[in-house]
């Protein structure tokens, strides 16, 4: 009895010592929770030690070992991370460092090596994007609709997930049978015993378009929130909170996307070269695709990229989500009338993305709500549309419902640099004679610095050079652009609308103004520019339409920083003069030809630009043709510069580059454009009409430089405050938004407001 005694205590003893660790461990376990919440809102990056505070946390929940040594554990990782804190400084701590770190490692993997650890870094790297649990006092009911519409291999994960995930739990589950065949049934109905939330099956119907059979599903559903999901899915910790989430952050939203990437699966020849990269981050539309250049379709956004890189880690306003991972409030999509019968999946999520927009709804990508995509049952993704080529009923209708509305909401995305319904930024194609290196075409140069002037402010240039004879390997640009602006009058750009219909074209009439008049096309530009008030006033005589007042300009910062640099030897022996003039002879009448007279004055006079050599009395004063970039040079090295208006600007007052950019750099410019002058520069201009008069302007300001150098400051002045090409690209970006709204008000389309 006594040794039967004696092993009833130590059972006792071993079972309250059990109890005991118990307990302690549960202590431990919620000490843990709080340490990686700490750690987590500390933005303490951990996750490139060799033992991670999660990894600890699992071993000590799972083996006697781990759980012994767990509190070296996480001293050993603490004390760490207090060190590389002092060291590696504050960047080290950073959720976002921590990503891209990481991120850029896994870009720079090769794809076989990738594909034993992704799936680990993909979870890890949106941990630190996830706010975890979805809080609010009135948990909102949410009806996830499943549409079982291919074989059971991609919902069996699908279902498996939603059991292992950790996520919101207030909500149901609606399948839709399309398959309708007694596996199917008898599938669906084993998943549903082993859930234990609200499991509903509807019957469908093969026949059923995308949209019908999901308003088909969306009919019994009781939840607040819609969340419709691909069935070949697969969900992770806390997507549904982070949907939620967004929709709580931004009321104003209605329709909510998740982000999608492809699973690892290197032998899969659909996912090879996409291993959990992007297969779903909100659509945008892009016309050109097929060669159709004037229609939109859906595409992708940041399709095949990093998952966590290249913007796609950022929460944004997008045009559209797709409907693989959409989740709607529930009276939006009755108000909305659910989806669209006509569409299937891949424009079905695009127009009632579009419609709600209208009703004035945003749509908002939510990266943080990371959904794996086990789309191996269907053909591989084209990696660009979001429709199907060959569903050709929902094409014409979507196309027929839209694509008004999307000319103009894509243009005005591009113009005020949203990129909500796009990806690319506003394309302008400048049409020049000549582009690049080595030209000598001043339209050139003219069209180079609007162009720059517009690059800063998010646009993509192109040049269209007439001299090629269009000989573009890629296509003509006009093609690609969104905006063409001519400086020949030559062109034809009937050509240009042929191919690109939605094409905003804009002649910039700077001289040859008989020239552009009696062009046979230029009643088919949009907008037609021209370079002074007479010049508006002669054109819209001869066509019948009123040009808008557009000058040329400088470019500012190149001519003064270029008196900022030290005097370099060779360039001020190569530039240096008393004054100068920079222009070419090709052959039509200049005045300047005639009244220069330099042989008869005591100042040294230097002409650049070609032809010169042809004058007898300026021949030994010709230095050559110059390239662009060396005229600040020469204007930093001259104390006047002359100006001879040619005969097709002179009569009316187009004031040429030579008079902005010579001002711009503090000189003081002689013209023979009296007109221009008095309308540009209020009569404080000095202007010649006369050899005598040029003489005497010359020795004038030459014998009074204090005078000089007032009067160049007080017009260098106005050319900084009225004349530049950063003043000249906003107001052509205000002229092309006013365009884009009395095409609209034509049009009667409310297009979106950005």
């Amino acid at each position: 009895m006594k040794g039967r005694d004696n092993d009833i205590f130590l059972k006792r003893r071993r079972q309250c010592i059990i109890a005991s660790l118990k307990d302690e461990k549960k202590a431990l376990q919620s000490e843990v929770k709080a340490l990686k919440s700490e750690a987590y809102s500390l933005h303490l990056e951990l996750s490139s030690f060799r033992f991670l505070i999660g990894t600890v946390c699992v071993e000590a929940v799972t083996s006697i070992k781990g759980f012994l040594r767990f509190p070296l554990s996480v001293y050993r990782l603490l004390k760490e991370g207090a060190r590389r804190k002092k060291t590696e400084g504050p960047a080290f701590h950073s959720n976002k460092a921590r990503s891209e770190t990481t991120a850029a490692a896994f870009s720079q993997t090769p794809s076989a090596a990738r594909s034993r650890f992704n799936r680990e870094a993909v979870l890890e790297m949106n941990r630190s994007l996830v706010r975890g649990d979805y809080i609010d006092p009135d948990r909102p009911p949410v009806s996830v609709i499943l549409l079982h519409r291919t074989e059971q291999k991609g919902q069996a994960a699908l279902f498996a997930s939603f059991r292992s995930a950790v996520f919101y739990d207030n909500y149901e589950i609606i399948v839709l049978d399309n398959v309708l065949t007694d596996a199917s049934t008898a599938f669906l109905e084993k998943e549903k015993r082993q859930t234990d939330k609200p499991f509903l099956i509807v019957r469908g119907s093969p026949s059923l378009t995308f949209s019908q059979a999901a308003n088909l599903a969306a009919a019994h559903a009781s939840g607040s929130f819609l969340v419709f999901l691909c069935s070949d899915t697969e969900v992770t910790d806390y997507w549904l909170d982070e949907l939620l989430w967004a929709a709580q952050e931004h009321p104003c939203a209605g329709i909510f996307g998740a982000k999608l990437v492809y699973p690892g699966a290197p032998d899969n020849p659909i996912f090879q070269d996409n291993n959990y990269r992007i297969a779903r981050a909100g659509i945008v539309f892009q016309a050109g695709l097929n060669g159709e250049d004037s229609v939109y379709k859906p595409v992708h956004r940041s399709f095949g990229k990093n998952a966590f890189t290249d913007g796609t880690d950022d929460t944004r306003d997008t045009a559209a989500v797709s409907a693989d991972a959409l989740m709607i409030n529930k009276a939006l999509f009755v108000t909305l009338n659910g989806f669209d019968a006509p569409y299937e999946e891949g424009y079905a999520g695009a127009d009632l993305c579009l419609r709600a927009r209208q009703e004035g709804h945003g749509v908002r990508f939510t990266p943080s709500s990371l959904v794996i995509w086990q789309d191996g049952t269907r053909p591989a993704d084209d990696g660009l549309t979001a429709a199907n080529p060959g569903d050709a009923a929902s094409d014409k209708a979507f196309q027929d419902r839209w694509q008004v509305y999307l000319t103009d909401a894509v243009f005005r995305d591009r113009l005020d640099g949203g990129l909500v319904f796009s990806e690319t930024p506003l394309r302008i194609v400048f049409i020049v004679t000549q582009a690049g290196a080595g030209t000598q075409a001043g339209d050139y140069f003219t069209a180079m610095e609007l162009a720059e002037a517009l690059a800063k402010r998010g646009c993509e240039i192109l040049y269209r050079e007439t001299i090629n004879h269009g000989a573009y390997p890629d296509g003509d640009p006009e093609t690609h652009a969104d905006v063409l602006i001519s400086m020949l009058h030559t062109y034809d750009v009937s050509y240009a609308k042929e191919r690109n219909p939605r094409l905003v074209t804009i002649a910039w009439m700077r001289n040859w103004f008989d020239g552009w008049c009696d062009n046979s096309s230029v009643t088919q530009y949009d907008i037609l520019l021209t370079t002074s008030r007479p010049a508006c006033d002669y054109v819209a005589g001869r066509l019948g339409r009123e040009p808008l007042l557009f000058p040329i300009a400088a470019n500012a910062k190149r001519f003064l920083d270029e008196l900022q640099k030290p005097d370099i030897p060779y360039e001020q022996r190569r530039y240096q003069s008393d004054y100068v003039f920079t222009g070419s002879y090709w052959n039509h009448p200049r005045d300047i030809a005639g009244l220069l007279d330099p042989a008869g004055m005591p100042y040294r006079l230097r002409l650049f630009g070609a032809n010169w050599e042809m004058f007898p009395h300026l021949a030994g004063r010709a230095c050559g043709f110059i390239p662009y970039e060396d005229i600040p040079k020469v204007y930093k090295y001259t104390q006047l510069v002359l100006d001879d208006a040619n005969h097709t600007t002179k009569a009316l007052g187009a004031v040429n580059s030579r008079v902005f950019d010579a001002l711009a750099a503090g000189r003081l410019v002689l013209t023979n454009g009296m007109t221009g002058a008095a309308e540009l520069f209020g009569g404080l201009l000095p202007v010649f009409s006369t050899k005598e008069e040029l003489r005497a302007l010359i020795d004038y300001y030459m014998e009074h430089p204090e005078q000089r150098e007032e009067k160049a400051k007080a017009l260098q002045a106005i050319v900084l405050a009225n004349h530049t090409y950063d003043i000249r690209a906003e107001r052509l970006l205000n002229i092309l938004r006013e365009f884009a709204d009395g095409r609209t008000n034509a049009r009667g389309t409310d297009a979106p407001l950005i």
